[in-house]
């Protein structure tokens, strides 16, 4: 459904190459329920492409 109130929500944010997996995984988890609750508030998501953030290990 289109976004008909102009309301829209960037995500955005890093990654430091130390970080270990677990805390990767918690902040996964948390913009994915984050994404799933702005949607289904029917609010308007601004997307950016970029290279995606790695930790040392080449884990995102």
């Amino acid at each position: 459904m289109a976004n008909t109130n102009n309301e829209y929500v960037l995500i955005a944010g890093s990654i430091s190459q130390k970080t270990e997996k677990p805390y990767i995984d918690r902040a996964h988890s948390f913009v994915r329920a984050l994404t799933k609750s702005i949607l289904d508030a029917e609010v308007g998501l601004v997307v950016y492409l970029a290279g995606e953030p790695v930790n040392e290990n080449g884990i995102p």
